[in-house]
Parts: C-alpha cells; sequence; structure tokens
C-alpha cells in the first residue's frame, strides 16, 4: 500500500459493535478505554475506524447528542 499524505487524518464512526465489524469486515479490533475499536485500510491507504462505546455508553455521540 503507498503512503498517504493524510494518512494522519482520522475517519472514526460509531458502530454499534466494532467486534462484528471487525470480523464482517475482515480486520482485528482492539480494546480502549470505550469499548472495543477497528481501524481498516482501504484499497487507496485512506484509514477507517470504527468504535463502540460499549463500556462508556454516556461517552457515546448519540449520548452527548452530538449525532
Amino acid at each position: 500500500m503507498r503512503e498517504s499524505r493524510y494518512a494522519d487524518l482520522a475517519c472514526p464512526s460509531e458502530a454499534p459493535d466494532a467486534r462484528a465489524a471487525a470480523k464482517e469486515l475482515g480486520g482485528s479490533a482492539f480494546e480502549v478505554f470505550t469499548g472495543w475499536t477497528v481501524e481498516i485500510a482501504d484499497p487507496w491507504g485512506n484509514v477507517i475506524g470504527l468504535t463502540d462505546y460499549v463500556k462508556q455508553p454516556r461517552l457515546s455521540r448519540r449520548a452527548t447528542g452530538e449525532a
């Protein structure tokens, strides 16, 4: 995969279950403070992050009104 000049930009998004998303997308989920996260690179080198808030639901975008 080639390096992207935008590699340091993140595109996080909430998922109901990041571990299920990782399994479906062929990635590996890792545990974070709020729950689980998976990062998937597209063919152009963009990294898309999916995270859930199963451990800290009060911090999710829905709970804070940012959804």
